[in-house]
């Protein structure tokens, strides 16, 4: 409520309560299936949050960086897994960024 319920907020708040949810009832949900659940629970309820560029940043910038775990977890320094995210951050969000703010 105090972050204001915007779409990254939902999809993180949800995320984490779905993947603890799964490990306290004993049936692990993987990440992936997480964030699936959450973006079809987010457009059921709102079809038109689909134009939101803080709902398209979000999901794909997370949804990448999920994708891209075994490479990140292949990094051997700190900083290597840090360059590795920023890389497929920025690759992930380059498309929506020149589409909405040129």
């Amino acid at each position: 409520m105090i972050a204001g319920l915007g779409a990254p907020v939902i999809r993180a708040c949800g995320m984490t309560l779905l993947v603890l949810l799964g490990k306290k009832l004993k049936h692990p949900i993987s990440p992936i299936c997480a964030i699936s659940l959450v973006f079809v629970a987010s457009f059921v309820i709102n079809p038109y949050v689909l134009f939101n560029a803080g709902f398209q940043l979000s999901y794909a910038v997370s949804f990448a960086i999920l994708l891209g775990s075994p490479l990140i977890s292949r990094a051997r320094s700190h900083f290597g897994k840090g360059l590795i995210i920023s890389v497929i951050s920025t690759l992930a969000s380059a498309l929506i960024l020149l589409f909405h703010f040129f």
